[in-house]
């Protein structure tokens, strides 16, 4: 990721000091037409004091997000972006300008989100306690960051890398370290190590590998002697990284990957894992449907591959670790490569979705002997502040139903549970997607981004199939 990365911070920068440009203007041509407005008083500084606490009234680490409560004050305050930080243990005390501002308390898509006003004034300490709450949750299905990099990672150097209080603070429950080129590890976190193999003359993409102990021959080498090298190991769990994102590190672009074949010899979907969601495709997610319907076509055709999403956060306030994340059953960061290579996995930036086909999820192979009817139950469960508003079923690569989820009441979580029998020799895969929706721009502070979740396949086999 060092080149995108370099030229996304190239292109931040150029956008922040025009942005800072136009607000002092603006700023200037306010003050000169309006005896009301007045530059704020950076003399006399204000301090906001936060302490987050569980229900039970224990300590939790938090995101906090102030920002500015109107445009207005936000120029008037000549504030280009929000203050984020972490409130490690629960506490936080930030020093602002006198101002108006509102605070955003979050601690991941699975629990409550408080929001309040601030009005600071000079010499003034605003003391705030604040409870959250986990609202939603799907038993035994655990978050996981599988696309972290620390400050071993080169580019992440700017921003010190992902820390242990990022991902505590987004209520991440696993995560893979994956530095570039560099066997990562997070102490006081439950994860794996592993690297981001970053591949160089020639450049054939990237890729996750994970346990690592050592890692493999990443220059002068191909798709097919990297994948046999990482693979040696058959507890290791290989993944293309975002094959479309950007051209010198996409892989299927390098390797003139049509949809069915490669144009360049040695490229192949031999891997375990495809991310067919990467974090800088948060907030479009035309790209991920593409990518997501690729996935489809392949399943289609008996091409097994598990579909993940990881944040590749390089510790950037505004690119935090957990979005998307990848829920696996795995009970501890050990087990993520066996449930992902067995496909037991769904993907989100929020909503938790749930499959179930004749009692099997996701990775399972549901057998029948004659062609009936299967029974089919999804789940979509989402906080309190946020909303989903489609529910889709697909069959192989085509969408199979839809409908609209019905909202919560106003201040409860979402939870909807609907069933349906279609028939068994009507697909080899089904795949269930939930998009839509609003209450991730209070989360994230970013605009655009929706709500998504997609499962991995559960897969079909009887005898009308066979004789296809």
């Amino acid at each position: 990721m060092l080149h995108m990365y370099v030229r996304h911070a190239r292109a931040f920068v150029a956008i922040s000091s025009a942005l800072a440009a136009l607000l002092l203007v603006v700023s200037r041509v306010e003050s000169l037409s309006s005896s009301a407005s007045t530059p704020p008083d950076t003399r006399e500084p204000c301090h906001i004091s936060l302490h987050i606490h569980d229900p039970e009234g224990q300590p939790l680490t938090a995101r906090v997000r102030v920002t500015p409560a109107s445009w207005r004050e936000r120029l008037r305050l000549s504030q280009i972006d929000d203050l984020r930080r972490v409130a490690d243990g629960g506490e936080l005390t930030l020093t602002v300008p006198p101002g108006s501002y509102r605070v955003f308390v979050s601690h991941g898509p699975e629990w409550s989100l408080a929001e309040f006003p601030v009005a600071a004034t000079p010499n003034a300490r605003n003391e705030s306690a604040v409870e959250l709450a986990r609202e939603v949750s799907l038993a035994g299905w655990h978050g996981a960051d599988l696309h972290v990099h620390t400050h071993s990672s080169r580019d992440a150097e700017a921003h010190g890398g992902v820390t242990t209080s990022d991902l505590h603070a987004e209520g991440v429950e696993l995560a893979a370290i994956t530095d570039h080129n560099h066997i990562g590890t997070l102490d006081g976190f439950d994860s794996v190590g592993g690297a981001e193999v970053t591949t160089w003359a020639p450049e054939i993409g990237h890729f996750n590998a994970f346990p690592l102990r050592e890692l493999p021959r990443w220059s002068g080498t191909n798709p097919v002697a990297l994948l046999k090298e990482l693979t040696r190991d058959p507890r290791v769990f290989v993944q293309i990284n975002h094959p479309r994102l950007d051209d010198h590190i996409a892989y299927f672009k390098l390797g003139g990957f049509d949809g069915t074949g490669f144009a360049q010899p040695d490229f192949h979907l031999n891997a375990q894992g495809l991310e067919v969601w990467n974090g800088y495709d948060l907030a479009r997610p035309e790209h991920v449907f593409a990518l997501l319907a690729e996935w489809r076509r392949w399943q289609a055709r008996g091409q097994r591959i598990t579909a993940t999403g990881g944040s590749d956060s390089h510790g950037a306030p505004s690119h935090p670790p957990g979005y998307p994340r990848t829920y696996t059953r795995a009970a501890n960061a050990n087990q993520l490569a066996s449930e992902l290579r067995g496909g037991r996995a769904f993907v989100t930036n929020g909503p938790l979705l749930e499959l179930s086909v004749n009692g099997r999820g996701p990775g399972d192979t549901v057998t029948s002997s004659d062609v009936q009817r299967v029974k089919i139950e999804m789940r979509v469960l989402a906080p309190s502040w946020m909303r989903v508003d489609t529910l889709e079923l697909w069959a192989d690569d085509k969408l199979a139903w839809s409908t609209a989820i019905p909202p919560a009441a106003p201040g409860s979580p979402l939870v909807y549970v609907t069933q349906l029998e279609v028939p068994a020799a009507s697909a080899r895969v089904i795949q269930a997607v939930a998009h839509g929706g609003s209450g991730l721009d209070r989360l994230l502070g970013r605009s655009g981004i929706e709500p998504l979740a997609f499962t991995n396949a559960v897969h079909l086999t009887n005898a009308a199939l066979a004789k296809r």
